[in-house]
């Protein structure tokens, strides 16, 4: 049975089209695997798995990308020789190579070379892009696709790893600003159209004031980028920039500034620290501890006996 690609976009999971049929990329690969189980919805960036898989030299039957893909390969190698029509692609990744394959990328026919390899699989999923550009037509026009090393490909790869092997702990605002960071990049670095058309230079002192004032009254929930937006009235990837030219920091680091801020100011209190946590918006007693700390250079709880 086929599937539309508009069926792929409803999945959690990363798959593209093999004789037409949709597959796991785990199941692509013989002897590949996730490393971590499927994502669940505490992370709402672009979907993000990480793969592992043995050695193998084998022929690949037809491919297709519905969506943009972004490998970041981590350690082995793997070599490609593909034929599209009268084309024909090589690519070499070894450790550390990032691949951009663009949307609707497909060949006939490969044949394969792999050694024992682990990689992080990133898509530009059109859902994803649509709530964080909901006003604009982001096209990433990609050369058929890109390989080599990329500095700020690999920053984001970490935190997002990061941010995912942990748990989502900083949740829905820090997912989706590491998102539209990676759609700012490929659009500078790797796309063949022009950059996003920009609007304004500030936030206007109405809509600052608005957005301060959710963020107070909304510290213990899970904030999205998106509910800051709608306090000035415009698209995440817009208010996210104008709020940044104006506050001179990013709408996540000022929600978490805020957060410690009154988390400081309940110290004073008989709130327990995992009330504290719970009340500004931390996901445990140990996530603020550690933000606490790198934040005032020590512990609620050492700050608390201070204050006795």
């Amino acid at each position: 049975m086929s599937v539309t690609q508009e069926n792929l976009r409803l999945t959690s999971s990363i798959r593209i089209l093999v004789e037409g049929e949709p597959v796991l990329l785990d199941q692509v690969r013989e002897g590949g695997k996730r490393v971590t189980p499927p994502l669940n919805q505490l992370w709402q960036g672009f979907p993000l798995e990480f793969h592992s898989g043995t050695a193998d030299n084998r022929k690949l039957a037809a491919h297709t990308f519905p969506n943009l893909l972004i490998c970041h390969q981590k350690t082995g190698t793997t070599c490609n020789n593909m034929k599209s029509g009268s084309y024909r692609y090589e690519s070499a990744l070894g450790p550390d190579d990032f691949l951009l394959v663009p949307e609707r990328f497909e060949f006939d026919q490969a044949q394969s070379r792999n050694s024992n390899t682990v990689y992080t699989v990133l898509e530009i999923s059109p859902s994803t892009l649509n709530q964080l550009f909901p006003h604009e037509m982001v096209l990433l026009n990609l050369r058929h696709f890109e390989i080599g090393k990329d500095k700020v490909l690999k920053s984001l790869f970490a935190l997002m790893d990061m941010e995912i092997t942990d748990g989502c702990p900083s949740g829905v605002l820090y997912a989706q600003s590491l998102s539209i960071a990676l759609v700012e990049h490929l659009k500078q670095a790797y796309a063949l159209s022009g950059p996003i058309k920009k609007i304004g230079n500030r936030l206007s002192e109405h809509h600052l004031q608005a957005v301060k004032s959710y963020v107070q009254e909304n510290l213990a929930n899970d904030i999205s980028l998106a509910n800051l937006a709608d306090q000035a009235c415009m698209s995440p990837y817009h208010f996210s920039r104008l709020f940044r030219s104006t506050m001179g920091t990013a709408p996540y680091r000022y929600v978490v500034e805020q957060r410690l801020l009154e988390a400081r100011r309940l110290l004073k209190t008989n709130k327990t620290i995992t009330e504290i946590a719970t009340a500004t918006g931390f996901s445990s007693h140990a996530h603020l501890t550690n933000s606490f700390r790198r934040r005032f250079e020590i512990s609620p709880t050492q700050l608390r006996g201070l204050k006795k």
